[in-house]
């Protein structure tokens, strides 16, 4: 018999196989998330919603001399948040409001066959991405190596961001930090649709952050993909961009 999981959540956020760290100080720590989702449908309506699969997250935390790796499998996976600010992510490693000091944040998730969709003015749609906002990193090596497959994923409404296999640290501080990209895209559909909309594949991307003693090695392939921003924004795929 064939299964498929749904999850569905209205006014707030769901989570599928996903680890969250959240208002706490972690040391000496190793988080590993292995999760397995196969045809799972997930989705997070209204203001702020979040739906979040085969992810990790670290908000408002510290986070001193640990090790976090997302090697989460996403197979056939319908993902969806949809309202002002609302994030949808598949695979991912997203980190807002934190410090992190002398930690190894690796993204090895594989995405086959996945619909990722974030719907709303200030939408973020991110698929096998490591995402780094309004935080402090010191000392710290982000290696995103997520394999993406057959993936379409989209960001629609103003403002919006839609990243594939990408690493991007914004609005924050970046001090002796090492951001290596492996990812490998192949067959991927990504769109970011509406003014000032930005859609990202195998690239990284640092923007409005202070940066000293920063390396940045991006060696991602890129095959048979389709990437577009509509809108007045910016489009890359395979590049390094510092705004």
């Amino acid at each position: 018999m064939k299964k498929t999981i749904i999850f569905f959540l209205i006014m707030g956020s769901v989570f599928c196989s996903y680890v969250a760290l959240a208002q706490s100080e972690v040391k000496k720590t190793t988080i590993n998330n292995k999760a397995l989702n196969n045809k799972v449908i997930n989705a997070a309506i209204g203001s702020k919603a979040t739906a979040n699969v085969g992810s990790v997250s670290i908000k408002e935390s510290k986070v001193t001399g640990s090790k976090i790796s997302n090697k989460s499998s996403n197979n056939k996976v319908i993902n969806a948040a949809i309202g002002h600010n609302s994030i949808a992510n598949t695979g991912s490693v997203n980190v807002k409001k934190a410090k992190i000091n002398k930690t190894k944040i690796n993204n090895r998730s594989k995405n086959r066959g996945v619909v990722n969709v974030a719907i709303g003015s200030n939408a973020e749609a991110n698929v096998g991405s490591i995402n780094v906002s309004r935080a402090t990193v010191s000392g710290t090596k982000l290696s995103n190596k997520s394999l993406n497959s057959g993936v379409i994923n989209a960001a629609i409404g103003s403002k919006t961001s839609a990243n594939v296999g990408s690493i991007n640290v914004s609005r924050g501080k970046a001090n002796s930090a090492n951001i290596s990209n492996k990812s490998i895209n192949v067959g991927v559909v990504n769109a970011a649709i509406g003014g000032g909309a930005t859609a990202n594949v195998g690239s990284v991307n640092v923007s409005n952050t202070n940066v000293s003693g920063l390396t940045i090695h991006n060696a991602s392939v890129n095959a048979g993909t389709v990437n577009l921003a509509i809108g007045g924004g910016s489009s890359d795929s395979g590049s390094v961009n510092i705004e």
